[in-house]
Parts: C-alpha cells; sequence; structure tokens
C-alpha cells in the first residue's frame, strides 16, 4: 500500500517488495523499533519462481541481522498483488 495515498499500488515483484518492506521499516520506527530486531519474517509470493527476484530486494533492507524466513507461493494475494510481507519484531 502507497502510504501517500493510501492505495494499493501494483507493480513488479521489485516495486512491491520495495514498497512493502519499506512500510514495515516505517511502522517498526514509529514503533521505537527497526529491521534491526526484527525476529521472523513471512513472505507470501504469487510466483514461488520469483523468489531469487524478491530475495535480492529483501537483502537490500536486512544488511545487519538476517531473521527467520518464510517463504511460501500463494494461490492468490489480496488486491491481485504479487507479494506479501509479515514480520515479527521486538522493541
Amino acid at each position: 500500500m502507497d502510504p501517500q495515498t493510501n492505495q494499493i499500488k501494483p507493480g513488479t515483484l521489485e516495486e512491491e517488495a520495495e514498497l512493502g518492506l519499506e512500510n514495515l521499516q516505517i511502522i517498526l520506527e514509529e514503533a521505537g523499533s527497526s529491521l534491526d530486531k526484527v525476529l521472523t519474517v513471512t513472505v507470501y509470493l504469487l510466483d514461488i519462481a520469483e523468489y531469487a527476484r524478491f530475495n535480492d530486494v529483501y537483502l537490500k533492507y536486512f544488511k545487519k541481522s538476517r531473521p527467520a524466513r518464510t517463504c511460501i507461493q500463494a494461490g492468490s494475494l489480496p488486491f491481485n498483488t504479487r507479494v506479501e510481507i509479515t514480520a515479527t519484531a521486538y522493541i
């Protein structure tokens, strides 16, 4: 979701992954946490064949610490997106 418009912003896998990870970073920082404090990440991809492309984006955001991660191919995702990301972090 684009934080400026509060609307779903479909794009390439890389664009959607970057937007999702940027949003995650913003939410964590507003809560007094950071990407360095993420414990687990679950990634749902519309097409698991795009895992390597997703991973290239993911590694830009998780440089120092690499949280435990699960990546699953989903049959479909809300709003016809290509990727959905959930995370658990501590403050």
